[in-house]
């Protein structure tokens, strides 16, 4: 069944989609969340085809591993609601070529912590701007992000974890 899924809409009224609900669903290119959404679940979509990612602002947290392995994506929008990306959200797999294929990431002005490889593998991310909300940058967040060139920091940052942008 998970081969044969290729879009996924989510009604309104669903306000979390839960851990691995799907994720190695090899063919999924779209999905459309609603305003109602408050939490994507650990894995929800990792290791699917996603290319072009529209979080609502009414998502708070996006749990470890998400959007993992998505290699084909090259668009991500994150809502103004955001306050948590978890470990590994949104991070690639170069062992299984699923980098992603992201430029460049803005992030809401709400969000407070970015997890613990978040980003990693994102080779071709060159740009970031982070929000003067952001207190917590992970460990090794963007890590092997191997073309990222320019990241503009912002006032009230407190930490910034291990490896946090080594190659």
């Amino acid at each position: 069944l998970r081969d044969q899924i290729r879009s996924v809409v989510i009604r309104t009224g669903v306000t979390t989609v839960g851990s691995y609900a799907f994720s190695d669903c090899n063919n999924l290119e779209t999905v459309e969340f609603p305003n109602t959404l408050t939490t994507i679940g650990e894995g929800a979509f990792m290791n699917s085809h996603l290319r072009d990612v529209v979080i609502p602002d009414s998502v708070r947290t996006i749990e470890s591993n998400a959007f993992a392995g998505c290699g084909l994506m090259y668009k991500l929008s994150l809502g103004s609601g955001l306050t948590t990306i978890g470990d590994g959200a949104f991070a690639g797999n170069v062992l299984y070529n699923k980098t992603m294929h992201l430029t460049s990431i803005s992030f809401p002005d709400t969000l407070v912590e970015i997890g613990e490889r978040a980003f990693a593998e994102n080779e071709d991310l060159t740009d970031i701007t982070l929000p003067p909300s952001l207190k917590k940058i992970g460990q090794d967040a963007f890590t092997s992000c191997s073309n990222l060139t320019t990241v503009h920091m912002q006032e009230g940052l407190e930490s910034i974890g291990a490896g946090a942008f080594s190659n």
